[in-house]
């Protein structure tokens, strides 16, 4: 991490120079983090069991800036990404059904910083990423930024990208990522908080607009 920000700094005053630089917005679709029939929670009030029947895939909006010399670079993004799951909820001692298909929204913010190489219009890129699952009515995302909850958990893993620049000041990125023991949350029926653990890996498709370009020709 240390190395990772005294090349920022390099880039970033060399970029004042003879750098090149990039401004806009970035949008990703990645799989869920969660897989239907996986997730099974019972011996909640002794006789009620949740169980995730349905999952839709993650989308992710942010911002990012790209800082480039020559054929090297640097990539940090901040992306909030949305997803919802389907649960069912069941009384495992009558067999009664009482929520069939419930709906949850799962919010999350996702910060990738990347090292990478361009090469004409191929890019090439690896790096860390912070990611946490976000809590509206609970925490704000200046509460999970905080370095107690970022260096004290473990939502922080690695992606690994390549992708090609456009003429028309776009680019398209396949990123795979992965987490060695990645903590998440679900807050299921509204009030149980469901706290679990498990190796996460994915593919994820970005697409990204460049507003701002300087040092390009």
């Amino acid at each position: 991490m240390r190395y990772l920000i005294i090349l920022v700094l390099i880039l970033g005053g060399s970029q004042i120079m003879y750098g090149q630089i990039k401004l806009g917005v970035t949008m990703g679709l990645g799989p869920s983090h969660i897989d239907p029939g996986e997730l099974v929670v019972d011996n909640i009030n002794d006789s009620i069991r949740y169980s995730i029947t349905n999952v839709r895939p993650v989308w992710n909006l942010g911002t990012f800036v790209h800082l480039q010399v020559k054929g090297l670079y640097f990539k940090g993004s901040f992306l909030g990404g949305f997803s919802y799951l389907d649960y069912d909820k069941t009384d495992w001692r009558t067999g009664e059904n009482n929520l069939r298909n419930k709906r949850e929204m799962k919010y999350q913010i996702e910060v990738p910083l990347e090292v990478g190489i361009n090469y004409k219009r191929m890019l090439l890129s690896g790096g860390i990423m912070y990611s946490n699952l976000l809590r509206p009515e609970k925490e704000t995302i200046l509460s999970l930024a905080t370095l107690n909850r970022v260096f004290d958990n473990d939502n922080i893993g690695y992606r690994f990208s390549i992708g090609m620049n456009f003429d028309w000041a776009s680019s398209l990125e396949f990123s795979y990522v992965y987490f060695d023991n990645y903590t998440d949350t679900i807050a299921i029926d509204g009030t149980v908080d469901y706290n679990f653990s498990y190796n996460r890996r994915h593919i994820m498709v970005s697409f990204t607009w460049n507003f701002i370009r300087e040092g390009w020709e």
